[in-house]
């Protein structure tokens, strides 16, 4: 019934849409910011009122599109589970915007800070401010969420928001245009389509914050154009997350979470598990494992509605030569397929490597993919090295029961975010702060934290009427000398 639903949703979403990139000139993308940043400078305190008003229309608008998104970001992927992107975009945006919604009167109130005792009376405070136009460079793999969610946060603040997106989901990308252009007046928010000139061009633009989702590689392209305009950088970036399984830990449960976090979108998940690290005696057994997990939630791939498919041939290409370079460094490849026909289709099984070395692609780069390498370990602390010797990944996972253990890690790594007996499921989490360190990230958004990222927290200090250091000034006598001395010296 799904399968067919689908199906006809798929026909009159293309009957009704129009299959092409809607790019954007440089030229234009140039008129574009400057009409942007006019809108900011006529309305650059904006209201709670108004601010709350934006954030619902937007709520109920993607309410109103849900259907349309979940199908045209199937049509872009190939194949797309709708239920993934109900799930872990289309509900996330909508809860993200629920959680901002509660709490927006709270984060936009100044913060009390302490008046030292010679400067009072007075009032000391950071004041919110928007910064002004921020610039969104949102991703493919997940194109709603990453492109609405730094929205919000950028509407709550504020601010007025370009969103450059991945010319890789056309179709999507109409989509969110017409959502934005529907639930936001047109001094509130853009889309930009384009290729990679447009985005080159959009980097460039001297915006006031640029909040930026992709890979390390063009993460540094994009700071290094941000720093000619010294514009402030936010970079959710990647990396390669570490699973650690304890020693004790039952291989069963581990296993369920492992594959669920590293199918999720075919792996294809800045924080999807990348590789594990198992005790030695215990990697046969996770293997096994991990082959029931994947067989009790996938029993097909190549025509299953439910597995994702890898986004373009030029992705399902590098996955291929990961692989390939990995078996010919001497790994071993246990493919976990029940089909055999994966090209036409671009989707690949959860592949498991064993016997890899530092050498190889595929321990030196950031998989996105559903390829999972298997690292056997001796003790924790044998893990621990490992893992504080490589760039610090954006996430890490700990599969423990033992509260000395969960402490222990905490403590002696370093990550974005840290998940103790789960995975990807602390993004899903308002109130935490989300982002990288070093090479997985610089900034945070996603609550509070995100409130204040997007904004520009203004110093300002009162004086009160009565001013006891009025009489401290030149010019200098003993006995401003001697109270001087005993102030602070």
């Amino acid at each position: 019934m799904l399968k067919q639903t689908k199906q006809t949703n798929r026909q009159t979403h293309l009957q009704q849409s129009q299959l092409t990139r809607n790019s954007m000139s440089i030229e234009d993308l140039s008129v574009v910011y400057e009409k942007y940043r006019k809108a900011f400078h006529q309305n650059t305190n904006t209201s709670l009122e108004y601010r709350l008003q934006r954030l619902k229309q937007l709520h109920s608008t993607i309410l109103e599109y849900k259907t349309d998104l979940a199908v045209a970001l199937d049509y872009d992927f190939g194949s797309r589970s709708m239920t993934e992107t109900y799930l872990l975009e289309i509900g996330q945006t909508l809860e993200h915007l629920k959680y901002t919604i509660k709490n927006l009167k709270k984060w936009m109130k100044p913060i009390p800070r302490e008046v030292p005792l010679h400067l009072q009376p007075g009032k000391a405070m950071l004041i919110p401010q928007p910064k002004g136009i921020i610039g969104i460079i949102s991703p493919w793999n997940y194109p709603i969420l990453l492109s609405l969610t730094p929205l919000i946060t950028a509407i709550a603040a504020g601010n007025t928001a370009l969103i450059k997106v991945s010319e890789y989901v056309p179709q999507t990308n109409n989509c969110l245009e017409k959502i934005i252009k529907k639930a936001l007046d047109n001094k509130c928010a853009c889309i930009i389509q384009g290729d990679e000139t447009v985005a080159d061009a959009f980097s460039a633009l001297p915006f006031d914050h640029l909040f930026f989702t992709g890979s390390t590689r063009i993460g540094k392209k994009v700071m290094e154009k941000a720093a000619r305009n010294l514009t402030p950088v936010t970079l959710e970036l990647g990396g390669k997350s570490p699973v650690i399984i304890g020693k004790n830990y039952n291989i069963q449960k581990a296993a369920k979470k492992i594959a669920l976090g590293k199918c999720l979108n075919a792996g294809q998940t800045c924080i999807a598990p990348d590789y594990i690290l198992c005790p030695r005696e215990k990697v046969n057994e996770l293997r096994e494992a991990l082959a029931d997990s994947f067989y009790t939630m996938y029993p097909t791939q190549a025509e299953n509605d439910d597995y994702t498919a890898i986004i373009s041939q030029s992705h399902f290409n590098r996955l291929q030569k990961l692989l390939q370079d990995a078996i010919e460094k001497g790994a071993d490849v246990h493919s976990l397929s029940s089909d055999t026909d994966f090209c036409s289709t671009s989707k690949i099984p959860l592949t498991l490597l064993t016997n890899t070395t530092d050498n190889m692609n595929i321990m030196q780069e950031e998989i996105f993919g559903p390829l999972l390498p298997i690292i056997p370990i001796d003790s924790m602390s044998e893990a621990l090295n490992y893992i504080q010797t490589r760039p610090h990944p954006l996430a890490l996972y700990l599969m423990s029961d033992n509260p000395k253990t969960h402490d222990l890690v905490i403590k002696n790594t370093h990550s974005g975010g840290i998940c103790i007996n789960d995975v990807l499921t602390h993004v899903a989490v308002h109130s935490l702060p989300f982002g990288g360190i070093r090479h997985s990230g610089i900034g945070r958004y996603h609550g509070k934290e995100g409130f204040y990222e997007l904004s520009h927290l203004k110093s300002v200090f009162k004086r009160g009427k009565i001013n006891p250091a009025s009489f401290i000034t030149p010019p200098w006598n003993e006995k401003i000398n001697i109270l001087i001395q005993k102030l602070f010296l």
